[in-house]
């Protein structure tokens, strides 16, 4: 589809559910694009976005299905909730400049788009790597990505969401040359090892929580199915859902919390079976 040079703006569900469309070059004078505008355009396969966005909206792409190689240009600084929702992705490419990924923006489902249940969909997406500027990962929002195994994190994370690699196999952890986050044990902390904010569901055996740890974000070790824990002196707060539905359902574990713990969060432990 071709527009015209004194375009500025795509209206919320502009073209939702079009069932031509294959391929959009958004002009650069274009400064928003509406929430749905191209939500279920089924075959729409490429997608090049224009320098005057800095946003993309919530379901902007959403269950887009022939799309499965996407660039993400330094002017779009926030990708916003369910905007890829649903995607058959393969490769995606985020440059500097983006600070924060919405919830569920990347979250794969085998759904057509009859909303039946697809079983020849699949996941495809096998890496990713983000850039120094990115600061949030939202809840879910690459959920069920499960042909996942390798994530590379930039320097400015700050927030990893709770679910955001649920149902990812990621077996490969690593951070760009100028990050000063710190990685054991597939597991991702600050600085310093003091907050751990990540650790993948690939992760069994024993969780060993840092010794300089001083809080465990929420949902960092949730669904972890490891069979035994080491909580370190030191550590003062377990976040909302940090070890929700972790550890082995067959088998107690058993977990001696510190004495300088002052908060345990919501259902921190919900699904646990702790002692």
């Amino acid at each position: 589809m071709n527009f015209g040079t004194n375009l500025t703006k795509i209206g919320d569900f502009s073209f939702h559910y079009n069932q031509f469309i294959t391929s959009i070059n958004i002009p650069d004078q274009v400064t928003y694009l509406g929430e749905s505008a191209f939500d279920q355009t089924e075959k729409l396969s490429n997608v090049t976005f224009g320098s005057g966005l800095t946003t993309i909206s919530k379901y902007a792409f959403g269950d887009c299905g022939k799309i499965t190689n996407l660039v993400i240009p330094s002017n779009i600084k926030t990708i916003e909730e369910d905007a890829f929702f649903g995607n058959q992705l393969q490769s995606i490419t985020f440059n500097e400049g983006l600070t924060s990924i919405g919830d569920a923006a990347f979250m794969f489902v085998k759904y057509s788009q009859s909303d039946d249940y697809d079983t020849t969909l699949n996941a495809r997406l096998t890496s990713l790597s983000f850039p120094d500027s990115l600061k949030t990962i939202g809840n879910q929002a690459f959920a069920s990505q499960e042909a996942l195994t390798s994530l590379t994190f930039g320097s400015s994370i700050e927030k990893i969401g709770e679910g955001a690699f649920a149902n990812a196999n990621v077996t490969s952890m690593s951070k760009t040359a100028s990050s000063n986050l710190e990685i054991a044990d597939l597991t991702l902390y600050s600085s310093g090892f003091k907050k751990a904010l990540y650790c993948s569901s690939a992760k069994n055996g024993t969780i060993n929580v840092n010794a300089n740890t001083t809080e465990i974000a929420a949902g960092c070790y949730k669904g972890v199915k490891a069979d035994s824990i080491s909580l370190p002196n030191g550590l003062v707060t377990i976040g909302d859902r940090a070890f929700a539905s972790a550890f082995s359902y067959s088998s107690k574990v058993n977990v001696n919390v510190p004495g300088s713990v002052k908060t345990i969060g919501v259902e921190a432990f919900n699904y646990a079976n702790v002692a």
